[in-house]
């Protein structure tokens, strides 16, 4: 496996609009199936959103409240996760596509970015999910931080975001270690 990306957003979902959070994104994501499609990389998954509650837990409100987050499965190689002030998205796209191709990049960021608008985010934050030092920013929320956690996080321990997408970096491997910070457009 090789380095994939992740996406984490803040959210302000209450515990009564989590309860449909998996129907609501499952009617959102056929908007961007064919988009997710020109994606190389793209997993079959599920057909729509579901929660992957722990055997103990009967509600992902309950799963929530207890062990501060909970598991979604998802179609076209997604994977997620509800925190309590945030969601962690990941991707099976590689990271080096991801920041190099505009043809990977833009039908996933548009499928981050309908998931931020449902779960009502205002920032998107991009990094890879391993081996870089910025990957151990998502350690901040498994150990029960806010979102607000993980932006001082990132900016104390890798200091300011890499900028704007659609500029190379160079091409020694350190040059993909990096955040990117996005706004959320919102839906009028």
């Amino acid at each position: 496996m090789g380095i994939e990306v992740t996406a984490i957003m803040d959210h302000s979902c209450g515990w009564e609009s989590l309860v449909e959070l998996d129907a609501v994104l499952t009617r959102e994501w056929r908007l961007h199936e064919s988009a997710l499609r020109q994606i190389e990389a793209v997993g079959p998954g599920n057909d729509r959103w579901r929660w992957s509650l722990s055997p103990t837990f009967s509600s992902p409100a309950e799963e929530l409240f207890d062990n501060g987050h909970v598991d979604l499965e998802s179609p076209n190689g997604f994977c997620a996760t509800v925190f309590r002030s945030a969601v962690r998205v990941w991707h099976v796209t590689d990271w080096q596509s991801f920041l190099t191709s505009n043809e990977v990049r833009s039908p996933l960021r548009a499928a981050v970015e309908r998931i931020g608008q449902v779960v009502h985010s205002q920032t998107v934050i991009y990094l890879p999910d391993s081996t870089f030092d910025c990957s151990a920013a998502t350690d901040v929320l498994d150990d029960g931080g806010a979102f607000s956690d993980v932006i001082l996080w990132l900016a104390g321990n890798c200091g300011p975001p890499a900028g704007q997408f659609g500029r190379v970096p160079a091409e020694t491997v350190d040059e993909w270690d990096g955040y990117y910070v996005y706004k959320v457009a919102t839906v009028g």
